[in-house]
């Protein structure tokens, strides 16, 4: 019997013209009803809300369902301008499928880069069969992206089911392909989009096991700075 599975992928782009998306984004949460979503860039500033953070007001606002918000880093500045309350910057999820468990593996940090960098891989019963999916926002250089991707590839077990998701930061991923062929399959070999409209160019991507197919892929414009990426897979 198939079973398929809803995942999607959005960088949140921090609370950036915040109020004029929340809704958008809210509602195309609840329109889709995702399985799991997957964010990057989100945060908790109690300069906006002293007692959410952003994947706790999402959830809130939508499905209520399973949640996780991991800090990669502490920001104290903003544009160069220093702010009142240090802001936590990470990775989140939301799932209607049980999170059992995450780990939190920091990635290299290059001398020029201002940013910190994690993976967050959860382990999620999806309908009794127990996924890995790995929660990616590498930096935004394309050798430091480069790093990021064989450094995660260098931390999975071999006797685990992965699903890598996220902000890549990486223009092209197939140009990697002799890395990961033998293990994924990659959303962008599947159908080809974009997902960072300013640039016309695709950053974010899902890369799922060799036996799992994708079924469909669509984006959606408007909610950030980057596309949502939806896909549904067989699994």
């Amino acid at each position: 019997m198939k079973e398929f599975l809803e995942i999607s992928t959005l960088n949140l782009w921090r609370f950036n013209d915040w109020e004029s998306r929340k809704d958008l984004i809210f509602n195309e949460i609840l329109d889709r009803n995702f399985d799991i979503i997957f964010f990057q860039e989100a945060q908790f500033d109690k300069n906006i809300n002293s007692d959410l953070n952003q994947i706790e007001i999402i959830n809130q606002n939508t499905n209520n369902f399973y949640f996780d918000f991991s800090p990669a880093m502490i920001k104290s500045k903003s544009k160069n301008v220093s702010l009142t309350i240090p802001v936590e910057h990470g990775l989140g999820v939301i799932s209607k499928y049980p999170i059992l468990g995450k780990k939190i593996i920091n990635l290299e940090k290059f001398e020029d880069d201002s940013d910190f960098r994690i993976l967050v891989i959860y382990e999620i019963d999806v309908g009794g069969k127990i996924l890995n999916f790995i929660n990616v926002h590498f930096s935004n250089r394309d050798d430091w992206a480069e790093n990021h991707f064989i450094e995660t590839l260098k931390n999975l077990d071999e006797s685990k089911v992965y699903i890598l998701i996220g902000d890549f930061n990486i223009y092209d991923i197939s140009k990697y392909k002799s890395l990961y062929s033998s293990m994924f399959k990659d959303s962008f070999i599947f159908k080809k989009y974009i997902s960072y409209p300013e640039e016309k160019a695709t950053f974010d991507y899902v890369l799922i096991p060799k036996e799992f197919n994708f079924v469909k892929l669509e984006t959606v414009n408007g909610l950030s700075d980057h596309s949502l990426l939806i896909t549904k897979i067989e699994i």
